[in-house]
């Protein structure tokens, strides 16, 4: 099952990368946030550590070509991902998993499209064989430091997770503007 993942993984960067483009093209992976383990899906934490590493190589290989690539490892995402599992599993989650975060809440799906987007963008021609870590801190928790909001979550005086309002061009438009008359034509330069 793992060598299937990776196997079908490169020939996905593989058949990306092929159309090189003036300048240069950019291949971007999505792994899951699995730099501290995976422990009860090791399988998978395994597969896209496997990820990361095809990353880090095909950047070597392909510079040359102008193909930089590169992987964004987001952490728990509030998403219909999360709606999945078992909805016990799914509330578990939702509830746990801020305590670990120093974010203090959930990522968002428009924080994952952003980060794409910088990854793919010429504001990210520098970079390459990087594994973006998107997840409000999770990836460098440490038990003797939790973050400052978890100790207020156990005492029942933290507040709600509130999901941040970004105002992207991709979020979902005001009530009161139609999405024709709220789209925003992406800069082809920045």
């Amino acid at each position: 099952m793992l060598s299937q993942a990776i196997y079908q993984h490169f020939f996905s960067c593989q058949s990306a990368a092929v159309p090189v483009l003036p300048g240069g093209s950019a291949v971007v992976s999505v792994v899951a946030n699995m730099h501290r383990g995976f422990p009860g899906m090791a399988h998978t934490g395994a597969a896209r550590a496997g990820v990361v590493n095809l990353t880090q190589s095909l950047s070597v290989e392909w510079a040359a070509a102008g193909v930089r690539v590169n992987a964004l490892a987001p952490g728990v995402i509030a998403s219909s991902g999360l709606d999945r599992y078992d909805p016990a599993m799914s509330a578990a989650i939702r509830a746990s998993a801020p305590r670990s975060i120093y974010a203090g809440r959930l990522g968002t799906e428009a924080e994952c499209a952003a980060a794409i987007l910088f990854l793919l963008s010429p504001a990210a021609a520098f970079i390459t064989g990087a594994c973006l870590n998107m997840d409000g801190g999770e990836s460098v928790y440490a038990p003797n430091m939790p973050p400052a909001h978890a100790a207020q979550d156990e005492e029942g005086a933290g507040d709600k997770q509130q999901q941040p309002q970004h105002n992207l061009p991709w979020d979902d438009p005001p009530q009161e503007k139609t999405a024709a008359s709220s789209a925003k034509p992406i800069p082809s330069k920045l």
